[in-house]
């Protein structure tokens, strides 16, 4: 999600800064300490840059500029990150080229018109059917600036100039916000406003008054992460919006009173003051006192409404917090259920979160203050998640599925009035199907697909088994990333600053994500496909068709049976396909791959796919230049680094057809 009205500018030597498209002021915030000839954000809202065909992950909060890859492409100027992952990268002989910041894979899209000179900068508008728009400045051969216009549409590329720009050096490009039809771009240092439909141009102003030189590249300002921006409402904005003070408990210790309630009540409610307990630093203790922190009670007479009314005093501390429970309203007392939801939602407000935005008993659209509201980001919302089209979740109270623990912006409120809980979980920890865990709001099998769940893990060799489900299933071990589990969409989501290091697939066609650890990854069965990242990943597939990519690092891929595709990626990697007719994918700056048990003899056998080696240019170069033996081994030589070793391959059982080129 965008920031609204808010763009991040850049110059060439790589100093940046936020420029408000409504109040027209210039934020300068620092330097990466890196040529920078385009910044973007990904969907993600990680930041990245590029250098004349460098990749940086960049990060604006403390100016740090992390070198990822070499993009092989010359002259790059200009770089967008879509969800997909895709980078766009345009060239100064105007080409436009989607370079996969996760696979590494190149494709030429579009050749821009013969009298493109350079292409300038690119700016992307995702629209509502899937496709999206792109605007890009060029100069022709004229010399002259031009904007087009491009739309894609899944189908193909509709594009035409809409106009030559009275202006030189148009190089930032960018949409303040999804919501608006305003283009914003740069000429040297003066920022201008494009409405886009009638391409009438305003200046607004000239950014070097604030002492800041001529503009290299814009991106719209994401919400990076946006939980946190969610969190402060919970914390402040709420209490602010209804003309109340922010508040919390002084003490961390807090004493419950639960005497009212029943036997499974109680058990609920505990279950409940764990959940609080694992994510903030935050002590609760059951008592019998009447003058405890939080009292809980039971009446159904009351406006029949679960509430709670939290007393402050000075200076907005928490007196004490009254829970009302109307228990006529729920069936069942049992986790997963929405009593034990609701519980979970009126503890966080004793402990001081208001709701997610500027509603309270009913919502209204009018009290929707964020896009991104939904009770998969915070149980303290009342959108229920699979109704809010700005977000992929499709579960929540509509087919009975609510969260089991408080969700992220939850927990960042929590931290941000009590501070991080103490280390939780430090051991080998397993979630999901076969968990080593007691708790029962970790007992999956006892839900069957129905549940939602965001994950803190503070230590150990941690595992997201989901081996028991049959539905496809998407698995990201990525901090603040959500996986799609049991058939449901992004109903399960890992903190931050947790690391989760394996994952297990099922029987469906699943897609498993690694992260920046050493990874195991196993598809199960079905056709999955298995990404690493940076560390020394273990992927292993199953007997059907999987596609393993290790990324970078020093990979093991495990292909198992079936027609599996594998891909090192950048490292020192070990490749087994296993039983089946596969193919092993190597190119250019990946290093020194080893496969093991590659079979040329069959009649129907594995292939080498050396389309992407740049260095060899078909079967006959290969044969003479690049082809040796090495003991039991062949080896072929790549060149510049680049290596790839058969282990017990006969130089004479090699032919053109073991090869793709």
């Amino acid at each position: 999600m965008t920031v609204k009205n808010q763009i991040l500018v850049n110059t060439i030597d790589g100093r940046y800064g936020y420029f408000n498209t409504r109040t027209e002021a210039f934020e300068y915030l620092g330097s990466f300490g890196t040529q920078l000839t385009d910044v973007s954000y990904s969907d993600n809202g990680n930041l990245y840059g590029i250098d004349f065909g460098e990749l940086y992950l960049l990060d604006p909060d403390d100016g740090s500029a992390t070198w990822i890859a070499d993009l092989p492409v010359s002259d790059a100027n200009g770089f967008l990150m879509l969800g997909d992952d895709t980078a766009i990268v345009t060239t100064l002989r105007g080409d436009w080229i989607e370079f996969n910041v996760i696979t590494g894979e190149i494709e030429v899209q579009v050749t821009m018109p013969n009298s493109v000179y350079s292409a300038g900068d690119i700016s992307v508008f995702v629209n509502d059917y899937g496709g999206f728009d792109y605007a890009i400045s060029v100069i022709n051969t004229s010399g002259e600036t031009e904007l087009l216009r491009y739309t894609y549409d899944r189908t193909g590329y509709t594009g035409h100039i809409l106009d030559t720009l009275p202006l030189d050096n148009v190089f930032g490009l960018a949409w303040a916000g999804a919501d608006t039809n305003n283009l914003f771009l740069f000429a040297g240092s003066t920022a201008y406003g494009i409405d886009y439909d009638a391409i009438q141009y305003v200046e607004l102003v000239d950014l070097a008054d604030s002492g800041f030189g001529a503009v290299a590249g814009a991106t719209d300002v994401k919400l990076a992460p946006y939980y946190q921006d969610l969190a402060n409402y919970l914390t402040w904005g709420y209490w602010a919006d209804t003309g109340r003070t922010a508040r919390a408990f002084v003490e961390d210790t807090i004493t419950v009173n639960v005497s009212a309630m029943n036997g499974s009540q109680k058990a609920l409610i505990q279950a409940a003051l764990d959940a609080w307990e694992d994510v903030a630093d935050v002590a609760f203790t059951i008592t019998t006192s009447a003058g405890a922190d939080i009292r809980f009670q039971r009446d159904s007479t009351q406006n029949t409404q679960t509430w709670t009314y939290p007393v402050s005093g000075t200076g907005g501390a928490i007196d004490y917090a009254r829970i009302n429970i109307d228990a006529a309203r729920y069936s069942n007392w049992d986790i997963g259920d929405n009593a034990y939801f609701d519980i979970m939602h009126e503890i966080g407000h004793a402990l001081g979160l208001g709701h997610a935005g500027d509603y309270n008993f009913t919502l209204s659209d009018a009290g929707i203050l964020f896009d991104y509201d939904g009770q998969d980001v915070s149980i303290m919302s009342y959108v229920d998640p699979s109704t809010n089209s700005d977000t992929d979740a499709d579960w929540g109270d509509s087919n009975g599925t609510y969260p089991l623990t408080p969700m992220l912006a939850d927990i960042f409120a929590a931290r941000i009035l009590y501070g991080t809980a103490d280390p939780v979980r430090t051991g080998n920890t397993t979630y999901g199907h076969n968990t080593n865990l007691k708790d029962a709001r970790w007992q999956i099998d006892d839900m069957g697909r129905k549940f939602a769940m965001t994950i803190v893990d503070d230590g150990g060799r941690d595992t997201l088994d989901f081996s028991g489900f049959r539905q496809d299933q998407v698995l990201n071990l990525t901090g603040g990333s959500f996986s799609s589990v049991g058939g449901n969409t992004n109903n399960l989501a890992i903190m931050l600053d947790t690391v989760i290091e394996n994952a297990v697939g099922g029987t469906g066609d699943d897609t498993l994500w690694g992260n920046a650890a050493a990874n195991r990854l196993q598809g199960g069965e079905g056709n999955d496909d298995l990404y690493g990242a940076t560390g020394a990943d273990t992927l292993i597939g199953g007997r059907d068709k999987d596609m393993l990519s290790g990324q970078n690092g020093r990979d093991v891929l495990s292909g198992g049976k079936g027609r599996d595709i594998l891909k090192g990626g950048v490292g020192n990697d070990r490749l087994e396909g296993g039983n089946g007719i596969d193919r092993f994918v190597f190119k250019t700056g990946w290093d020194v791959d080893t496969i093991t048990d590659f079979d040329a003899r069959g009649l129907i056998h594995d292939r080498i796919d050396l389309s992407g080696l740049g260095s060899v240019t078909g079967w006959s170069d290969l044969k003479n230049n690049h082809l040796e033996r090495d003991g039991g081994d062949v080896v072929i030589d790549g060149k510049h680094g680049d290596q790839l070793v058969l282990v017990d391959v006969r130089l004479g059982d090699l032919d053109k057809g073991d090869f793709i080129f």
